[in-house]
């Protein structure tokens, strides 16, 4: 199927309103979806304030999703999922949490203490720390407190 193009090159190919493209690359046999322009060349899924928009990967007779790329409007978050666990989130103030193992390893702004749960083991690092505020440990608790702020050797 081609939409904008007389000789489609894929099962689905369409060029965009810049045209095509000089010389289509060699490569991509296998490639279903082809979109093509000769500028700038972008997708865009457009949801409510409350969607979940993305890319689910699915097997063959699989029983569920293998991954997931995905962006949670309610909180403007962009997440990375392996099978169903979340592994990577990016908040739009930048914020970072990296998951694993039931561990979190995150970096933010300001203290964790009272604002990021996570387990024993999880670490923090503040972008805006000092002498112990840079980088925190999760010692204790399962809530968003137990946060310890941890000192260089060489700080005073």
């Amino acid at each position: 199927i081609g939409v904008n193009t007389q000789n489609p090159q894929r099962t689905v190919h369409i060029v965009g309103p810049d045209g095509a493209i000089s010389t289509y690359p060699a490569g991509g046999t296998k490639d279903v979806l082809v979109l093509e322009n000769n500028g700038n060349s972008n997708v865009n899924f457009v949801g409510s304030t409350t969607s979940i928009l993305g890319f689910k990967f699915t097997k063959d007779g699989g029983s569920g999703i293998e991954g997931m790329v995905s962006y949670d409007m309610s909180v403007a978050s962009l997440n990375f999922y392996s099978g169903t666990a979340l592994r990577l989130q990016i908040l739009s103030d930048g914020t970072l949490y990296f998951t694993d193992g039931g561990l979190k390893h995150s970096i933010g702004t300001g203290s964790p203490e009272g604002v990021v749960t996570a387990n024993p083991g999880s670490t923090y690092r503040n972008k805006s720390g000092g002498a112990g505020t840079t980088f925190y440990v999760k010692e204790s608790g399962t809530g968003n407190t137990g946060w310890v702020g941890k000192r260089g050797s060489n700080d005073a």
